[in-house]
């Protein structure tokens, strides 16, 4: 049987690194006449060129070479947190001042493929590449004080105490639904594996198609492409799709299971309820006659009204659950 769910608790230690996180993002920075030191945000513009065999030469055969010659400007990086596109090209603006201008060479790894910098036609990977850079500017970071005035500034806060509160408040919350969501698997893993049920390969096919248009969304949402992101990762939907098998599996096997529960035990949902979902689902648009006329109204209707039948069977494998531990 599945083991109890234990009280969530939130650390002193978590709240104090959200607070951080939000003292750093309104971190305003203003333009300094000094070398750049860590923390600073450096603007930098540079030219970057090597000489490599192409991909199609063969070893020893010939002189071949081709040239890279790339141009970036208004590159923005802030030193000290290793977000550098390649390693060492962070210590090479460590010192520089503003108009200060320096010529270097590093070598790209083994495992380097970014696209943007780089020609198609020419791997960088494991390549000595020669740059020329120009320091823009150098700008230091000043955080704000974290104090009653900040707590106010981020919202309806009266101090810094109710600000923290909030904050944990929202930790708990998020740890609440993520220990929520696995407790939920394990119960259904549990319950898969005394099921010999097999698994239609129409179902495994159309949920991990399912998958696939979910990632697609999701990447849209990010304002990212579906094909880049493929491109990026180097993988097709086919890679993608064969490396989702156990997932799918595990959620077609997931559906099924409350689906029988719910067949079982009669488990229904009241025309009110469904509707009151439905209106809280438009609400998040600009107006009901936006979110109608770009959301199939009927297959939505559908959706939440399995996603609160599996609420409901759910909610009855809990209860079994706890009358069994208690």
């Amino acid at each position: 049987r599945a083991k109890s769910r234990e009280e969530t608790k939130v650390a002193d230690e978590e709240i104090e690194k959200s607070l951080a996180w939000l003292q750093k993002s309104r971190t305003k920075f203003a333009a300094v006449f000094r070398p750049a030191q860590k923390g600073d945000l450096a603007e930098v513009e540079f030219t970057m060129s090597c000489e490599a065999k192409p991909a199609s030469a063969q070893e020893g055969f010939g002189e071949a070479k081709e040239i890279l010659n790339g141009e970036v400007k208004n590159y923005s990086i802030i030193l000290g947190e290793g977000l550098n596109f390649v390693p060492g090209f962070e210590e090479q603006i460590l010192g520089l001042k503003e108009n200060e201008e320096k010529s270097f060479s590093l070598l790209f790894p083994e495992d380097w493929s970014d696209k943007n910098l780089a020609k198609p036609s020419l791997a960088l990977a494991s390549q000595l590449v020669d740059f020329k850079l120009k320091m823009k500017s150098v700008q230091e970071g000043q955080k704000p004080e974290l104090n009653d005035e900040f707590a106010k500034s981020l919202g309806e806060f009266k101090d810094l105490e109710a600000l923290k509160e909030n904050i944990k408040e929202g930790l708990r919350h998020e740890k609440e639904h993520k220990e929520k969501d696995l407790w939920r698997l394990e119960i259904l893993k549990e319950i898969a594996k005394k099921s010999e049920a097999e698994i239609p390969k129409i179902l495994l096919e159309a949920e991990k198609e399912k998958m696939l248009a979910e990632l697609e969304q999701n990447l849209a949402q990010m304002g990212l492409q579906f094909e880049k992101y493929l491109e990026d990762i180097k993988k097709t939907k086919d890679e993608l799709k064969k490396e989702w098998n156990g997932k799918a599996e595990e959620r077609v096997m997931a559906a099924l299971i409350l689906r029988q529960i719910a067949q079982k035990e009669n488990l229904e949902v009241g025309e009110e309820d469904l509707e009151k979902e439905v209106s809280r689902f438009f609400s998040r648009f600009q107006s009901a006659t936006a979110g109608e006329s770009q959301i199939d109204k009927g297959r939505l209707k559908e959706y939440i009204k399995g996603s609160l039948l599996n609420e409901k069977a759910f909610q009855l494998l809990e209860d079994f659950s706890k009358q069994a531990t208690g």
